[in-house]
């Protein structure tokens, strides 16, 4: 067990760990500049799922309360402060899109892509990035003031603004990373597309967020397991966490379910590169301790209780979550090599220890919500917050829907069609003999021919000294032959 996560030496190691494995990454990248930037997208993607998902536990938690959430809020508000971090460690990625992205290739010709590039560009690209960043940060600086006067609809009498902005900071979110998602993952696969993608990633993002914060919060010893609160306030966090993987799996089911029914080759294509036998071994990991691990250490409720065991349970998910962007991630660039690399490795190093000692940083701070003294969940859970949750978790998947089709309306569109309805594939075509286009003269032909050869002499084996004869002169010495001697015989 760590005794407290704001020891100094703590944050120097992981700041030491960085910058070594960021030295190696720049060899890596002298090495094999594909396969670097490759490594370094999934590391940076792995440390902005957390940075965002902790964004999206506390706007929840502002809308809706309950001691849980005071039990992982100090590692939570950190890892939201980490965001301007997490974009600078993004910006060796701009260096490397013609290597990550099909459409930013120069001399890209594929109709697949030039359809696209009105929205697919390196500028556009690289604008929207920068907006999704400043509306991100934006929003964390916006959460951070209220919380410096002590304002929180959390404890106590819900504060409008601070209602509101929650609200929308979640449409904001789910907008933003819906298109994100599209940008920086889907758009590795050139012809691929899922309506469901956005939320899957989102709810990926808050599920690790909440297994790092858990893990943290026991780790660092503000979680503990030896009082009744405690014990009520771990299965609580037990509880949210086992929705977020329920979640996760039905949106997984659901996206591989209806690309399954529908068959299109567009979209098979995308699972069929992930199938092959060293992929599906790591989904079959990832379905294994991000769903079925989680699922059946939460039947017990004696394991939900006990803080420790549900820590390493969270540590178990978030290796789970990694494995699950390596699955998303690599394939279009791994598809017969084994998943993971030495590179991955160390970009995950350097990225990670990077982003971790600014975190420590932050969590050393005073907690800019100070937990009120023994909250109780029936004291800070307000069934109109419940409601108006859900309503705004109705109108995010509609967001997203909505910003998916149009995308995909607007990709068809630079096709010069419609978005095509599903059919049924085509057979491909089967060579076979052309249909005849005047069979009475081929007919005729075809006698001439063979009258032809009955009239004609020509070898039938030379070696053997077999010839062929007219037919009028092998009738001829048939009959000849017939009426000799011994013949009837």
């Amino acid at each position: 067990m760590i005794p407290n996560l704001a020891d100094p030496r703590l944050r120097r190691a992981a700041l030491a760990v960085g910058g070594v494995a960021a030295l190696l990454a720049v060899l890596a990248w002298r090495l094999d500049t594909a396969r670097f930037f490759q490594s370094w997208l999934l590391a940076w993607l792995f440390v902005l799922g957390i940075a965002l998902g902790a964004l999206v536990n506390v706007m929840i938690h502002e809308l809706t309360g309950g001691a849980w959430g005071f039990a992982v809020r100090r590692p939570l508000e950190a890892a939201i402060g980490t965001l301007p971090v997490v974009a600078a460690l993004g910006l060796p990625l701009a260096l490397g899109l013609a290597e990550l992205f099909p459409w930013a290739r120069p001399g890209a010709t594929e109709a697949v892509v030039t359809a696209k590039l009105w929205y697919l560009n390196p500028t556009a690209f690289e604008l929207r990035a920068l907006a999704y960043f400043a509306l991100w940060i934006a929003l964390g600086v916006a959460l951070r003031r209220f919380w410096r006067r002590g304002e929180t609809n959390a404890a106590a009498a819900p504060h409008p603004a601070l209602r509101a902005l929650a609200i929308v900071g979640l449409l904001v979110y789910a907008l933003t990373m819906t298109l994100a998602a599209v940008d920086w993952i889907m758009s590795l696969s050139a012809e691929w597309y899922s309506t469901t993608f956005g939320l899957l990633i989102m709810v990926g993002q808050a599920l690790s967020a909440f297994a790092f914060a858990v893990a943290c919060s026991v780790l660092g010893g503000s979680l503990r397991g030896s009082t009744a609160d405690g014990a009520r306030t771990a299965q609580d966090l037990g509880n949210i966490l086992l929705t977020f993987v329920m979640l996760w799996a039905y949106l997984a089911f659901t996206q591989f379910l209806i690309i399954w029914a529908a068959d299109l080759p567009v979209e098979i294509g995308w699972y069929a590169a992930r199938s092959q036998p060293a992929w599906r071994w790591l989904a079959v990991a990832v379905l294994g301790f991000q769903f079925a691990l989680p699922v059946l250490a939460m039947l017990f409720r004696s394991f939900k209780r006990d803080p420790r065991r549900l820590a390493w349970l969270c540590a178990a998910v978030l290796i789970a979550h990694w494995a699950e962007l390596l699955w998303l991630v690599e394939p279009p660039f791994r598809s017969d090599e084994v998943p993971v690399h030495w590179m991955d490795a160390v970009a995950l190093l350097a990225v990670g220890g990077v982003w971790l000692a600014r975190f420590l940083f932050l969590h050393a701070e005073p907690p800019a919500v100070p937990a009120p003294a023994a909250p109780r969940l029936t004291d800070t859970i307000d069934a109109k917050r419940i409601v108006a949750a859900a309503l705004i978790v109705a109108a995010i998947v509609a967001g997203c829907a909505f910003a998916i089709s149009w995308l995909d309306r607007g990709f068809a569109h630079g096709y010069g069609r419609e978005p095509p309805a599903p059919r049924l594939l085509q057979a491909p075509p089967v060579e076979g003999p052309a249909l005849q286009p005047d069979p009475k003269s081929e007919l005729e032909a075809y006698r001439a021919s063979q009258q032809s050869l009955l009239h004609a002499y020509r070898w039938v084996d030379r070696p053997r000294g077999v010839v062929q004869i007219p037919i009028e002169q092998a009738m001829r010495l048939a009959t000849e032959r017939k009426g000799a001697p011994g013949d009837a015989q």
